[in-house]
C-alpha cells in the first residue's frame, strides 16, 4: 500500500519532500576488519569497547569507514565504541566521523591522534 501511495504518504509524514523514485532496500554488507578492539572499562567501571585504527596516510572515506566499523562493533556488541585513529605520519585535515553515541556524558566519535 504504501509504495502505490507514496505521494500521499509524503504528505501525511513529511509534507516537505517530493518523491523521486524507489531504491533497492538492500544494503550492502560489507566485510571489514579493524585493526584493534580492545574491550575496556571507564574509570566509573562501565564497559566498552577501544577501537584503534592505524593510518600512515589521510583517507578522505576514513570519517565514514570509522562510522562503519563503530556501528558494526555496536552492534555486534552492544556495548558503547570509543574510536580512535592514530596517524603515523604527520597529515593537516582530519576527517570528522559522522556517527556518533554517548559512553559515560561523553562523545564517543573519531578522536584523532597524530
Amino acid at each position: 500500500m504504501l509504495t502505490r501511495a507514496h505521494d500521499a504518504v509524503l504528505a501525511l509524514l513529511t509534507p516537505e519532500l517530493t518523491w523521486v523514485g524507489e531504491r533497492s532496500p538492500e544494503l550492502p554488507g560489507t566485510p571489514r576488519r579493524a585493526d584493534l578492539v580492545w574491550e575496556v572499562v571507564t574509570a566509573q567501571g562501565n564497559p566498552g569497547l577501544l577501537h584503534i585504527e592505524l593510518q600512515t596516510e589521510p583517507d578522505t572515506t576514513m570519517g565514514l569507514r570509522i562510522a562503519e566499523y563503530m556501528i558494526q562493533l555496536y552492534r555486534r556488541d552492544g556495548l558503547p565504541v570509543r574510536s580512535i585513529v592514530v596517524y603515523l605520519r604527520p597529515t593537516e585535515r582530519l576527517p570528522d566521523s559522522p556517527f556518533v553515541i554517548r559512553w559515560d556524558g561523553q562523545q564517543c566519535s573519531l578522536s584523532p591522534s597524530t
